[in-house]
């Protein structure tokens, strides 16, 4: 399969894009700078700006499927009107470009932060575990243009059924549990309070990525990409009843499972959030 990656010399694109080759396909690389480090067999670089429609358009010629991860990846240190409009002309300009070449399959990185999370200033749930069906409060640009994503994707798929597109909310993206623990404790404390300690190793990431190229599905799927255990390993009901007492709990929570329900994920993809 030959796959366009968009932001594919960013961090979760050079992740991708190595893992995309490993698998056996051809992967082209569409960004604004060219990779760090030499290419790989199988893998070509073209200079491409996903906010610019023309640009991605002439790029994606020939491609089976699109990845989209071109976009700005917090709200922190850049303008919030860069950051929203970045990332929304960019998710708009994917699905149009998928729609207008007649590719069948696009992913999305999406975030655990469309519905209002880590950079929320203290986000509200209405149940536990969460799923993609829970209410969005977000509040910061960068998480409001995930959800608009999201939202052009249910719109782009009503226009053009036979598109398969599936929105992969991740979380905190790192290496490891150990590597994503080192971040919960001190002055990022309360950040993983407010992202429910959560958290995505690469190889969770891959695996949702790969089952979704593949896997028979058409319209717009939302999937958390999220581990099935707290990053801190603690009782969970018990982070529940101490963080968010008000919170109703659905189900369980027994032992130190996550917060996040990934049932679509692993009924959908096959895909499993163990370390």
């Amino acid at each position: 399969m030959r796959i366009a990656v968009t932001g594919g010399t960013g961090t979760v694109g050079e992740v991708t894009v190595r893992a995309l080759a490993r698998a056996g396909h051809e992967v082209l690389v569409l960004d604004t700078s060219p990779p760090k480090q030499d290419l790989s067999p199988g893998i070509s670089f073209v200079r491409a700006d996903a906010t610019d429609y023309g640009e991605l358009l002439a790029a994606c010629d020939g491609a089976d499927s699109i990845v989209h991860l071109a976009g700005i990846s917090k709200p922190a240190g850049t303008p919030p009107q860069l950051v929203h409009n970045t990332n929304v002309v960019a998710s708009y300009n994917a699905l149009t470009v998928a729609a207008e070449l007649g590719i069948s399959r696009l992913l999305m990185a999406s975030s655990v932060n469309a519905i209002g999370l880590t950079w929320s200033r203290d986000p509200a749930f209405d149940f536990f575990p969460i799923d993609e069906g829970h209410a969005t409060r977000n509040e910061d640009p960068y998480s409001l243009s995930k959800w608009v994503g999201e939202i052009q994707a249910d719109s782009i798929v009503r226009l053009h059924p036979e598109l398969s597109v599936a929105s992969l909310r991740l979380h905190m993206f790192m290496a490891s549990h150990q590597e994503a623990a080192g971040w919960c404790f001190g002055e990022y404390a309360d950040d993983a309070r407010r992202g429910l300690w959560g958290y995505t190793t690469h190889q969770m990431w891959v695996d949702a990525v790969l089952a979704a190229l593949t896997v028979d599905f058409v319209g717009h799927e939302r999937f958390f990409i999220v581990a099935d255990r707290n990053v801190l390993r603690l009782p969970t009901r018990e982070l529940a009843f101490e963080h968010f007492p008000h919170v109703p709990v659905r189900n369980s929570l027994t032992g130190d499972e996550g917060f996040f329900d990934c049932g679509n994920a692993r009924e959908l993809l096959g895909w499993s959030g163990h370390d």
